[in-house]
């Protein structure tokens, strides 16, 4: 049970690290988005580490609510 654990942690590091990454590289490259996969990567890391959830939160909260 707790190498189940440990992997669904490492796996969820491991793919919201690669997703940053790859915005990170989509910034500079002219053929990839950069935004969406860096978005999408600390939502993912938000979900196991508190830094990620304090940056995600800071950054909605900057975001004008248009649903009224």
């Amino acid at each position: 049970m707790r190498t189940r654990r440990w992997l669904s942690t490492a796996g969820i590091t491991t793919f919201g690290t690669s997703l940053v990454l790859v915005g990170i590289a989509g910034l500079f490259l002219p053929i990839l988005p950069g935004v969406i996969p860096i978005a999408a990567g600390m939502t993912i890391l938000a979900r196991r580490f508190t830094w990620a959830d304090r940056a995600v939160t800071s950054i909605k909260s900057r975001i004008p609510d248009r649903t009224r």
